[in-house]
């Protein structure tokens, strides 16, 4: 992904979603295509749930997909979250461990869309990935600055804030908020007025482990 955004000099947004795309919609499409190639019948299956959004609500469980050429089936579509869980239970299996450490749901580390909380866990957690995506700010900023100026252009001409991961508000299309804004913004409470002393924010979406059943059991279920 990082190769993807210096290549193209920009990061992906909401108008242009090409993490999606070329990390994995592309990609599972090249792959069922060389299996039906190949002489396979194919059936997409999808581990998605109706809840998770307003769009995946609207769905069916079985639908066929032009763009694939195949059936899609969506087997966990009307299933609820304690039901995932549970069968998780019944077999034995470990959930993805950021999960138990209370992530909704599980892809870009972080997503562009992630939430509040979880850009706060990842500060926390993973300080290496804000340094990331700090040096990654500072250079697509040196790539954007460089096709401007080759237009007789600038940030200040055109009115653009220098490019960031984020955009404000998060999830809408709204100025660039360069990461340690994003970090700061997201140790706090009350829409960004005051700061997050007693971690309530934090508390309240920590429950990853306790949700799961595993606060206590997962090593053991793991081993």
């Amino acid at each position: 992904m990082v190769a993807r955004i210096l290549r193209k000099g920009m990061f992906p947004s909401k108008r242009r979603r090409f993490c999606t795309q070329e990390t994995k919609a592309f990609v599972i499409r090249d792959f069922i295509r060389t299996r039906q190639d190949a002489g396979e019948e194919i059936i997409n299956t999808v581990g998605i749930r109706a809840a998770e959004s307003a769009a995946r609500s609207q769905l069916q469980e079985m639908e066929w997909s032009a763009d694939l050429d195949c059936e899609v089936w969506r087997p966990l579509i009307t299933w609820s979250e304690r039901r995932v869980i549970e069968i998780h239970h019944r077999h034995g299996l470990a959930p993805n461990p950021l999960y138990l450490q209370g992530a909704s749901r599980v892809g870009c580390w972080p997503c562009i869309y992630a939430r509040k909380s979880e850009i706060r866990r990842i500060a926390d957690s993973d300080p290496e990935r804000i340094e990331l995506l700090r040096d990654l700010e500072a250079d697509v900023s040196d790539l954007a600055a460089a096709r401007y100026a080759a237009k007789g252009e600038t940030f200040e001409s055109l009115g653009y804030g220098r490019p960031a991961f984020f955009q404000a508000p998060l999830g809408g299309a709204g100025e660039p908020w360069p990461i340690d804004r994003v970090v700061e913004w997201s140790r706090t409470i009350r829409g960004g007025r005051e700061e997050d002393r007693q971690e309530l924010l934090f508390a309240a979406h920590n429950d990853g482990c306790m949700r799961w059943g595993l606060c206590d059991t997962g090593s053991e279920q793991k081993s």
